[in-house]
């Protein structure tokens, strides 16, 4: 579980895990929850998603400028 801090001057690194643990939280737990009589919503799983993806690019991106190559394939032999 990632440790969130007070100060939010995450890198694009960390918020993507914290993303990526709420993503989990969802499949896990369920977009809402009850703790006695009060009923709770997690993020929405598309936000969280384009969030993921946004992150994912960002990071891929700063590895890159950093002489670091990284190859995606969206379509295998496509």
């Amino acid at each position: 579980m990632a440790k969130i801090e007070p100060d939010f001057s995450y890198s694009d690194a960390e918020l993507l895990a914290l993303v990526k643990e709420a993503i989990a939280k969802l499949f896990v737990g369920g977009q809402t929850y009850t703790i006695g009589s009060r009923s709770f919503t997690r993020a929405d799983l598309a936000e969280l998603n384009s969030m993921k993806a946004n992150l994912e690019r960002s990071v891929a991106q700063t590895q890159n400028s950093a002489g670091v190559v990284v190859h995606s394939f969206d379509s295998w032999g496509h």
